[in-house]
């Protein structure tokens, strides 16, 4: 099939039905019931417990049917296939059978790389979606270390910031799904590096729907966080809400639609100790700021 792939005219075109052939049946080979029985009987690599270790080296052990030189070829190939993609069923069926599989290697987390624009960038929504998809199950099961997943968590939030709504409502949904998805530990450790660029792009985005995902993004996160990081949060929002001048006003809208969220989400911590009380404290002195009373 491999052959076929790399020698035939066919692959002058990743659309032609031969090359779609070829990834359907390369897509059952690779999770035929044989291979499924070798993978849950391996152990687990040493490599996905160490936090600041990785290896790139092709994990062969009788759970794959291809070689590593057979791998390096075909994620190779798929580098250029998901891009072109026209027919995207079979290409993307075998990049999730690859992926259900574990194959680590540097071309496959290259073609992760490739994977995590198309979720944002392709024009098509259903290679948007799939795309999110594949990439989220990958940052979810891989092991990898904490370098490689803070720069693909900084990508994430980057890509919120995405020039059309549809790729930014896409990379909303899938920073979504991370957060609601990923380790509490890991979760508190960047929960800064998620609310304070969702805040900006709340108060910064013209579209609605785009305002509105952040909205419930920011809510997923605040539910999630613990009491003390929620406080640390919830501290940068009074500043908001007490800045002065003119400049200052979008970010005292926000602060005013957080407290709201903050309310929402977690009544328990709005209850606790003073908080309330200054909540209210805070939204008086807003209203007598913004809104105008006659003398009399």
């Amino acid at each position: 099939i491999l052959d076929l792939l790399t020698t035939s005219n066919a692959a002058a075109s990743t659309q032609s039905d031969i090359v779609q052939g070829c990834f359907k049946s390369l897509t059952l080979l690779i999770t035929h019931h044989k291979f499924a029985a070798a993978s849950s009987n391996r152990k687990p690599s040493s490599e996905a417990s160490g936090e600041n270790k990785i290896s790139e080296k092709f994990q062969h052990d009788g759970a794959h049917p291809l070689s590593e030189e057979q791998m390096q070829a075909l994620l190779n190939f798929l580098h250029s296939a998901v891009i072109e993609s026209d027919h995207h069923n079979a290409t993307f069926g075998l990049v999730k059978a690859i992926s259900s599989k574990r194959f680590m290697s540097a071309e496959f987390y290259d073609l992760m790389d490739i994977i995590l624009k198309l979720s944002v960038q392709s024009q098509k929504s259903a290679i948007r979606l799939l795309s999110s998809q594949i990439f989220l199950q990958y940052l979810m099961d891989y092991p990898m270390g904490k370098q490689r997943i803070d720069r693909h968590l900084q990508q994430i939030v980057l890509n919120i910031k995405y020039e059309y709504e549809e790729g930014r409502l896409s990379a909303i949904d899938l920073l979504t799904s991370v957060i609601q998805k990923f380790p509490f530990p890991v979760l508190e450790s960047n929960s800064q590096l998620f609310f304070l660029p969702l805040v900006l792009q709340m108060v910064n985005d013209d579209c609605k729907s785009c305002k509105e995902a952040v909205a419930n993004c920011i809510s997923v996160l605040i539910k999630r966080l613990s009491t003390d990081t929620v406080q640390n949060l919830f501290d940068y929002v009074k500043r908001w809400s007490q800045s002065s001048g003119i400049d200052s006003i979008p970010m005292q809208k926000a602060a005013a639609q957080l407290f709201g969220i903050f309310v929402v989400t977690r009544p328990d911590y709005i209850k606790r100790g003073s908080n309330l009380a200054d909540l209210m404290a805070l939204t008086v002195k807003a209203i007598n700021k913004h809104v105008p009373f006659d003398d009399d």
